[in-house]
């Protein structure tokens, strides 16, 4: 499973502060509303800047590990993603399964990038198949569901030991978000991987419906 997220940058206490009190948002949306502007555009009144430029980041997870992880640090298109699966992506399912000569990925249907067509020409020169599901569908993403929410646990908690006079850099920021990513333990992430039978069940069960988050489920 691969995926892409922007990751703010906290770098000063007013600015962990802030990311220490912030909240997942969301709305449940009937079929047809999924890209309606008031589901797909932040209020202004809920936008912040953090006083750094946001990590840009391309992560995947196989085999109890993160194996990609890869900052593209610049603005998500066809030929940043293609230089991704020629790239980063190829080199991290080669190491992990290096007798392998083709692979299959999960990822979402972002047209910019991964369904794009220069995206869509190197995954066939990487010989990289995709596992296709359905649009707008985070519950069945890895990434979506579990990674990058544990990710930003690990460094929540990291930054409630800080002092109010640390400053971070923004590089060391980024080194740090690597390490807490590198860190998930393996028994997490095969856990979070193997949630997806049952969300698939789930879903099938609600016919492409709503289905349950939270409580004994949560992973990660």
């Amino acid at each position: 499973s691969i995926d892409c997220k922007n990751f703010p940058a906290y770098v000063s206490a007013k600015a962990r502060d802030y990311a220490a009190m912030r909240e997942v948002r969301g709305a449940y949306r009937e079929r047809g509303e999924g890209l309606d502007e008031a589901y797909v555009t932040v209020p202004k009144d809920l936008r912040y800047n953090p006083g750094a430029k946001p990590v840009k980041i391309l992560g995947g997870v196989a085999k109890g590990r993160v194996c990609v992880w890869h900052d593209y640090g610049s603005k998500w298109n066809g030929k940043v993603a293609a230089d991704c699966y020629l790239g980063p992506i190829k080199k991290g399912l080669k190491k992990t399964w290096p007798r392998r000569r083709s692979f299959k990925v999960l990822e979402d249907n972002d047209p910019t990038g991964f369904k794009s067509k220069q995206g869509i020409k190197a995954k066939k020169a990487a010989q990289i198949s995709v596992f296709e599901i359905p649009p707008r569908s985070p519950d069945l993403s890895v990434m979506d569901y579990a990674i990058w929410r544990a990710i930003n646990k690990k460094m929540r908690n990291q930054e409630r030991k800080f002092p109010r006079s640390k400053r971070e850099t923004r590089s060391a920021y980024r080194a740090r978000l690597q390490r807490a990513a590198l860190s998930l333990p393996k028994q997490s992430i095969n856990k979070a991987i193997g949630s997806m039978k049952r969300r698939c069940q789930l879903i099938y069960k609600a016919k492409g419906g709503h289905i349950e988050e939270g409580g004994h489920h949560n992973l990660c």
